[in-house]
């Protein structure tokens, strides 16, 4: 793969190229794919549009070259930080209605998932899977057919806590019972182009940039990532398009989206 295309596939999880100190030192040693003996791709530029390529793994040699970005026989290994860069929304988002309701779109799921006033989709009424696109890109994509861009919640899940107190009465024992009740948002969940496996695009504003997250509650990592950078896009659209919702999104009541688990203490 090219070095453009090794760092795309870094980034889309969560990681980014390795440079080449890190390769030399073992980051990404014995992790697959026979790449040990194999020189990959580093993010150190040895010249103009040139990055160095290392081995896999320091048992594997001690040469490095120079190669082009365009050359397209080398692979990547990915690395990624303990501390990684800021994770959260600058500022709250202000949700926008979109300009087509969900009856407009044809888009029948807003009554599976989350809430009953949003729907998603991934291709269904927007020509087809978005491909790899940068935020601007992904602002157009959705919005051309009446869409918005789905929020980080929209696209996730949320997490509220309750607690309960229980008297055990053989030894008058008091034990807090804490309930972790998860409500899956999943606004886009289940629509195609692989989007509930992969980090998609949001309209989450964060320092940088904007809020990538994976495209369902399967995972609930997310990051924030440059405007520049590019990622697949699922859209939402909303129930009622002429009024204004507020920051967040509100869940309907759906019982067989709610599950708990009982911890005592």
């Amino acid at each position: 793969m090219t070095w453009a295309k090794a760092e795309e596939f870094c980034t889309n999880a969560g990681a980014r190229l390795c440079s080449a100190n890190e390769l030399a030192s073992d980051e990404a040693r014995a992790t697959g794919c026979t790449h040990d003996r194999k020189h990959v791709w580093s993010n150190s530029e040895c010249g103009d549009g040139s990055y160095l390529t290392v081995y896999g793994a320091s048992f594997g040699g001690t040469d490095t070259v120079c190669e082009e970005a365009t050359s397209a026989s080398i692979s990547a290994r990915c690395c990624a930080d303990v501390l990684s860069a800021p994770s959260t929304p600058s500022q709250a988002p202000v949700i926008s209605p979109s300009s087509s309701t969900c009856e407009d779109l044809g888009w029948t799921n807003a009554v599976e998932y989350g809430s009953s006033s949003v729907c998603g989709e991934s291709d269904f009424g927007l020509g087809s899977c978005s491909g790899f696109l940068t935020h601007s890109e992904a602002i157009q994509f959705c919005e051309s057919p009446g869409a918005r861009l789905c929020t980080a919640a929209e696209l996730q899940v949320c997490t509220s806590t309750k607690y309960k107190i229980k008297i055990v009465e053989v030894a008058v024992l008091f034990s807090i019972m804490i309930f972790f009740v998860y409500i899956q948002a999943d606004e886009a969940r289940g629509t195609g182009c692989s989007g509930d496996n992969v980090r998609v695009r949001s309209s989450d504003e964060c320092t940088g940039g904007h809020m990538v997250t994976i495209g369902s509650s399967r995972d609930s990592s997310a990051s924030c990532r440059p405007d520049e950078s590019s990622f697949l896009v699922r859209c939402c659209a909303n129930a009622e398009s002429s009024r204004r919702l507020t920051p967040g999104i509100s869940f309907a009541s759906k019982s067989k989206h709610l599950r708990g688990t009982v911890v005592s203490i």
